[in-house]
């Protein structure tokens, strides 16, 4: 066992692990909390939403009227703890990064989708041939309200989706942060070149995670930038068997990789008109072997979602590496991942519950807990 060199705040190195000693003690009693992989077993079998509710706020989720509530409450209230606890800001910084981009998208396709309705054909015409300056997305009433949309924003984040919405359908990004201003105008311009959302996403997407890759580098913590390494990697090589089975091309997979992880992108774009056996050979070094294998099956019935799961399982494997740590960033990371990953797996049971499909479909799709020990 080894404990943490992390030296990032100014209290200096001995308040630094003095700091991080009592929030291991705190996390190290929270993990208890977390649902082990009997418990999830449990809840495939004869549960309803009353009896998943019981569980969650048993489990020491916050309390609400239904399992969604729950999860939605503790899926903000994860990250906002690590905000408040953590000795470090940068790390819930660079997690809480993602909300802000989720939000950019939510609100930038609301207000483009309002700005298109109200346009006419040669008015889009002119817009898409470059010569037309920045949408103007207030009407005779001035801007619209983000209404519904609101519901679907994420929290925490560094900027209130509402305020999001409104400062940039006044045109005043100005008063943003520099890099979500930059990027909501890069945004909007790719837009305009194809009027295609997914121009919108692969641009936001690429953005962030370019951030956040530079963001742990200066943190210099090798668990959390691995941890971001083979998030992008699982990514990557998903992107590469999708657009392989589908036949969508290299350009749509050149538009979609992202930047920071642990193989080149021209060496995955490489590969994308070869053969099953050279994209395994790719992989063959690296933590995704396992992956990769299923190039030559990607393509079947129920395969996504299987290789979804695998994904996830192998990120899992590496949150794991944090219970041979004495104290430090590690552990509490490690729980706020885990919880994430437990939430994302309640909703499976949830939704599958909810739809009435098959429960032996479920079984197969759980991830697995943290809590593999017990």
């Amino acid at each position: 066992m080894t404990a943490s060199a992390e030296t990032t705040r100014s209290p200096g190195p001995d308040k630094l692990q003095e700091r991080y000693r009592y929030i291991s003690g705190l996390v190290r009693a929270r993990e208890l909390l977390l649902l082990d992989q009997a418990s999830l077993n449990r809840l495939t079998e004869d549960s309803g939403p009353d009896a998943i509710t019981r569980l969650l706020i048993a489990n020491g989720y916050p309390a609400g009227q239904d399992p969604e509530v729950c999860l939605s409450k503790e899926s903000e209230a994860v990250l906002a703890w690590l905000d408040e606890q953590m000795p470090d800001p940068r790390y819930a910084d660079t997690l809480i990064l993602f909300n802000d981009a989720h939000n950019l998208k939510l609100v930038l396709k609301k207000l483009l989708t309002q700005w298109v309705g109200s346009r006419s054909a040669p008015e889009l015409d002119k817009s898409s041939s470059g010569s037309a300056q920045m949408p103007d997305f207030s009407g005779a009433d001035g801007v619209l309200p983000f209404g519904e949309a609101s519901g679907q924003a994420l929290l925490p984040s560094r900027v209130p989706a509402a305020v999001l919405y409104r400062q940039i359908a006044m045109r005043e990004t100005g008063e943003l942060p520099k890099w979500l201003a930059d990027l909501s105008v890069r945004a909007i311009e790719r837009y305009l070149q194809r009027y295609d959302f997914s121009d919108i996403d692969h641009l936001i997407d690429q953005a962030v995670w370019q951030k956040v890759h530079a963001q742990a580098a200066e943190i210099g913590n090798r668990f959390f930038s691995a941890y971001l390494e083979r998030r992008t990697d699982v990514t990557n090589l998903e992107l590469l068997l999708r657009t392989r089975a589908l036949r969508m091309g290299k350009d749509i997979l050149r538009r979609a990789l992202l930047g920071g992880g642990s193989l080149a992108l021209e060496a995955v774009l490489a590969v994308y008109d070869q053969s099953e056996d050279q994209v395994r050979a790719l992989y063959a070094p690296t933590s995704l072997a396992a992956l990769a294998e299923r190039c030559r099956t990607y393509g079947q019935p129920g395969e996504a979602a299987r290789f979804s799961l695998a994904s996830d399982n192998l990120i899992m494997d590496h949150i794991r590496q944090a219970r041979w740590v004495l104290n430090g960033p590690e552990i509490p990371l490690a729980w706020a991942l885990a919880r994430q990953m437990e939430i994302k797996n309640i909703r499976i049971i949830t939704t599958y519950l909810r739809n009435g499909l098959p429960r032996a479909q479920m079984r197969d799709l759980i991830r697995d807990s943290y809590l593999a020990w017990r």
